[in-house]
């Protein structure tokens, strides 16, 4: 899903050689798959081994990104070309495992990382959700009176298929209040089955 996401490549260039320091993961696994890498420049921070930057030249660089590029156009046509509901459980399904994710990661500059990717990806399931017209399928939010700063509480559900629900400290223009309740289960398990989905509303 992070395909949806802008990349950000952080570079350098040098001496015809281009450095990319980490954080772009997809274009650098397509960079390894494809032998492009030159050199990778690691530093030792006490027991731990970090890696500052892949080395590529130029030219490489240059092919490579128009490439990445294009792989991620072609992921998210795949992705917006399907029906609208289909798109959202996958978008829900994936906020489901970032804010599990969130709750478990020790490190700290990781777990904004995944609140902040689940923001946004929460933003983008409601914007879809609004496109929505199925009369099995509901959305909206309520607050929260027990919680002081992820006081708005985001709920779509699907009649006989389940509900899914997140707390978020924002409250999001245009979405309606949700006339249905809390089903009283905290998502241990994600509650939407795509196959099921597809085969009853298709």
């Amino acid at each position: 899903m992070k395909y949806l996401l802008k990349q950000r490549v952080h570079i350098q260039r040098r001496n015809g050689h281009v450095f990319v320091k980490p954080g772009c993961s997809g274009l650098i696994r397509m960079a390894n798959k494809l032998n492009l890498t030159k050199e990778i420049v690691q530093e030792q921070k006490g027991e731990y081994t970090i890696t500052v930057a892949h080395i590529f030249t130029e030219e490489d660089y240059y092919w490579l990104s128009l490439n990445y590029r294009e792989y991620l156009k072609q992921k998210r046509d795949k992705f917006y070309s399907q029906k609208p509901l289909i798109q959202l459980i996958k978008l829900l399904r994936y906020i489901y495992n970032r804010n599990i994710r969130a709750k478990e990661v020790s490190k700290y500059s990781s777990t904004i990382r995944a609140y902040n990717d689940k923001d946004f990806f929460l933003q983008k399931a409601l914007d879809i959700a609004k496109t929505i017209e199925n009369k099995h399928f509901s959305y909206g939010f309520q607050e929260d009176p027990n919680e002081t700063f992820y006081r708005y509480i985001y709920y779509f559900e699907i009649e006989d298929q389940g509900q899914v629900s997140f707390h978020s400290d924002k409250l999001y223009l245009e979405v309606p209040l949700f006339s249905g309740e809390w089903i009283g289960i905290r998502n241990e398990i994600f509650p939407f089955n795509l196959k099921e989905v597809k085969k009853s509303f298709n």
